[in-house]
């Protein structure tokens, strides 16, 4: 029965997203913006977030606008909310496990080269 439903229905959700976009098409671009502005004023706010982080965070109101155009066009059945609020608690996880300013690449060669034998150091201490 399930394996039924999957093949009728496989595309479904991404047929009516497309025909919802095509439909709002003049209006998409501004409601994006705005869900996506007022996810990036709750998450982000006060927060002297780094560059990188700033990008992730732009992505992930990306993914919110995404989810709340898709809840506004009954593709999901999603309380109105639950995309931005599962955004903002991925966003957090992201911030805690990566620190609001760090460059994560930046860290990574600097314990690198922090961990890496020095030739003076060895030579010093034998």
């Amino acid at each position: 029965m399930v394996k039924t439903a999957a093949v009728e229905y496989y595309g479904a959700a991404g047929r009516k997203w497309l025909e919802y976009l095509v439909a709002n098409r003049p209006n998409i671009a501004e409601q994006v913006k705005g869900y996506a502005k007022a996810w990036l004023e709750q998450y982000t706010g006060n927060r002297k977030l780094g560059a990188q982080q700033m990008r992730v965070a732009n992505n992930f109101a990306l993914v919110a606008a995404a989810g709340e155009l898709a809840r506004a066009a009954g593709i999901t059945g999603w309380k109105a909310g639950a995309a931005a609020k599962d955004a903002g608690v991925m966003f957090n996880h992201y911030l805690d496990d990566r620190g609001e300013t760090e460059v994560s690449e930046t860290k990574k060669i600097l314990d690198a080269v922090r961990n890496t034998p020095h030739p003076a150091r060895t030579f010093s201490e034998s």
